[in-house]
């Protein structure tokens, strides 16, 4: 019995490092569909990100950011810390302050349209196909070592 309660007690870190994994492969595989970037933001961004030609993705910062959280007593996720900040220099003269990666994260999920941003969701089409698939292919596995202990 042992076993079956050090794995209930790993499951939750577990399953926030899978989530950011699958959140991390999105980005680099580009594994969504999205309104095309405006043409002058597509222009700046292979002007000065020539790495960068993807969606959610310019210096790296929120890609570095993304990691397994431990929010208290036995609980995690997968998520961005509020006190992640980007590198600076991100805006249009390439000059200007550190901003809050958790800041931008959420303009690109939700959109700003009073920037005319459009919604560009990642965290939660991603959070409902871990749910779907990965999470429970993660409680399986530990079930599995369950079984193996009472064997």
């Amino acid at each position: 019995m042992k076993v079956a309660v050090q794995q209930s007690e790993k499951l939750p870190k577990v399953c926030a490092i899978d989530y950011v994994n699958l959140v991390r492969a999105k980005i680099i595989n580009q594994d969504f569909q999205f309104t095309k970037l405006s043409p002058a933001y597509e222009k700046w961004k292979s002007e000065n990100f020539p790495l960068a030609k993807t969606f959610w993705y310019l210096g790296g910062d929120l890609l570095r950011a993304i990691q397994p959280v431990n929010l208290g007593t036995n609980t995690w996720a997968g998520t961005i810390p509020k006190t992640a900040m980007d590198t600076g220099g991100k805006n249009w003269d390439r000059k200007g302050p550190a901003k809050s990666i958790l800041y931008y994260a959420l303009a690109l999920e939700n959109g700003v349209p009073s920037m005319h941003l459009p919604a560009r969701p990642l965290f939660g089409p991603a959070n409902e196909e871990y749910m779907k698939n990965g999470y429970l292919r993660r409680v399986e596995k530990v079930r599995t070592e369950f079984i193996k202990c009472w064997v």
